[in-house]
């Protein structure tokens, strides 16, 4: 949501740009997905107890610190408040917070022994501990690029700041490993899998991701992280059309129910697994809109009426500009004419606002032609009264739509899987009660 604002408001054309603030939010969201993958090995082997506590506090933690560094003013950052005293109290708040989560696990170290240990490295435990890797180093990379400046001050004396570059080449081989990972996880045996678990589950997997890679060479991509989205994305959902295919024609064949039916039983017998599913297919989906992102192509020109330029396939005709008064503000209105070869032209009008009661402030109102699998986003930078002629900065963004078609499907997803129903206390409490009894030993014949 907080991309999409940005996208649409902030008028440069891109929907992530590692903003201190923008970091410190999404920080907690890969740790507190490390511990929903952890927490299931926690729940089926009973291991990762104490690691799973500690993923669980730092996500709390981090959620108290990006309140901090937004609340302080520390920082500066479009997204931030004012530097005020109440940031320092969240700062004591997160103090006491990790110290009495340090206590509480110390205390109850007894309680938190593991049950078993990890078995074999081709084992679906051991595909959950390296997404949790995976995930908590994308989290230190940022938490880490964040608060370098900080570090280094206090190191050195001398601030030094790190941006884009640093979070896109860290993150980058990152990511990349975790959505391979994301198609490993949900076909790979619990404990230990045999080489028949594996040849039956990935066979068809690894076709369809050795082919999706083999076109996307061909297509000439050029980045190998393009390459790599398409490819291992390709696999994640090949996995999850492989499972939910077979668990709806174990229903057609038992129940004897059609596809749709059989595939909307099987989601609601077992809300937690594929709504699991459904969020890996919005993850994917992002990354695919990411990778997208990386191919925009732009152009900035300054245009007198009548006067045309080309983006990508997209020629821009510059009909002149109107003046326009809001409540509370005038507007500079470009009229521009967009049009793909073949098909009907279209119109768009970006705006420069002027706000005389505001100090003066000058923002700008894009216009965004939204398709399916691009953008053309179209930004007024300035005019000249004198001669009519308009700065002009227009932008072909393919695929970036499909970000928040992601964001959407990951929060139908979330949605299913909160829906599981509670279990029925009773039963809970006869299984464990069944557990804890001791198998009575059979009394010998005549006795």
């Amino acid at each position: 949501m907080g991309s999409h604002w940005a996208y649409i408001e902030l008028g440069w054309g891109g929907f992530w740009g590692w903003d201190p603030v923008e970091n410190s939010a999404i920080m907690p969201w890969f740790i507190g997905a490390a511990f929903i993958h952890s927490i299931m090995i926690q729940e089926k082997r009973g291991m990762l107890k104490v690691w799973n506590m500690g993923l669980i506090t730092a996500t709390f933690a981090l959620t108290i610190l990006g309140t901090f560094v937004t609340r302080s003013g520390i920082i500066e950052s479009v997204h931030a408040f004012a530097s005020t005293e109440i940031g320092y109290v969240f700062l004591a708040f997160l103090t006491v917070v990790i110290g009495s989560a340090v206590a509480l696990t110390w205390w109850r170290a007894d309680l938190l022994e593991s049950e078993n240990r990890l078995e074999s490295f081709a084992s679906r435990e051991s595909a959950f501990l390296f997404n949790n890797l995976l995930l908590i180093g994308i989290g230190f990379a940022i938490w880490w690029g964040t608060f370098f400046p900080f570090i280094s001050e206090a190191a050195t004396g001398q601030r030094i700041s790190v941006g884009p570059p640093f979070f896109n080449l860290v993150n980058t081989p990152l990511s990349a490993a975790l959505l391979l990972l994301l198609g490993i996880g949900p076909l790979i045996a619990w404990r230990r899998a045999s080489r028949r678990n594996l040849e039956r589950n990935f066979r068809m997997p690894l076709a369809v991701l050795l082919a999706a890679g083999a076109v996307a060479v061909l297509l000439g991509l050029g980045s190998w992280y393009a390459v790599a989205v398409a490819a291992f994305g390709a696999f994640a959902l090949a996995t999850i059309a492989q499972e939910m295919w077979r668990g709806a024609r174990a229903r057609m064949r038992s129940k004897g129910e059609d596809p749709v039916r059989a595939v909307v039983g099987l989601v609601a017998k077992n809300r937690r697994r594929y709504g699991g599913y459904i969020v890996h297919v919005g993850v994917v989906f992002v990354f695919a809109g990411i990778a997208g992102s990386m191919f925009v192509s732009e152009r900035s020109q300054r245009l007198l009426p009548g006067e045309e330029t080309a983006v990508g396939r997209f020629s821009v005709l510059y009909r002149g500009s109107d003046i326009e008064r809001g409540p509370n503000y005038t507007a500079t209105v470009a009229n521009l004419t967009v049009a793909e070869e073949g098909e009907s032209p279209i119109r768009m009008r970006p705006e420069r606002r002027f706000y005389p009661l505001a100090e003066e402030q000058v923002t700008t109102e894009v216009a965004i032609w939204s398709r399916l699998f691009e953008d053309v986003y179209a930004i007024l930078e300035g005019y000249d009264p004198g001669t009519g002629a308009a700065e002009m900065t227009v932008m072909v963004n393919p695929m970036l739509r499909w970000i928040w078609i992601g964001g959407a499907i990951m929060v139908l997803g979330m949605l299913i899987a909160l829906s599981t129903p509670r279990p029925d206390s009773r039963r809970v409490s006869a299984s464990v009660h069944a557990r804890e009894e001791p198998v009575a030993s059979p009394e010998p014949v005549g006795a």
